[in-house]
């Protein structure tokens, strides 16, 4: 089996990558290279996000709505949220405004 070629200045990345996905270098495919990619991207969206997180707001809401804010900050997921909160949608996104949570859309 012909091994590909690869542009040397990217051994260090693919090698990365590789050791992330459990795929051996020769076997990394596009589609795994830009899965990797947006995963990264997501949690590094997700890493600022709880940084720039009104903590001192959320910790004086009752219990529930803090159970929505923060599984809205694990899944990014409205719906989810409003779910655990035991509330209506319209109601955990004004929360989530107040407690300087953003949304991140995707394609």
């Amino acid at each position: 089996m012909a091994t590909k070629k690869y542009n040397a200045s990217l051994a260090p990345d693919l090698e990365f990558i590789s050791r992330d996905t459990g795929l051996d270098v020769e076997t990394l495919t596009e589609k795994a290279i830009r899965e990797f990619i947006a995963r990264y991207k997501l949690e590094k969206i997700r890493k600022e996000m709880r940084e720039n997180v009104n903590w001192e707001y959320i910790s004086k809401l009752p219990g529930r709505l803090q159970k929505g804010l923060f599984s809205l900050l694990d899944t990014g997921n409205l719906h989810i949220a409003a779910d655990n909160a035991g509330v209506p949608i319209d109601v955990i996104n004004v929360h989530r405004k107040k407690a300087n949570i953003f949304m991140v859309v995707g394609k």
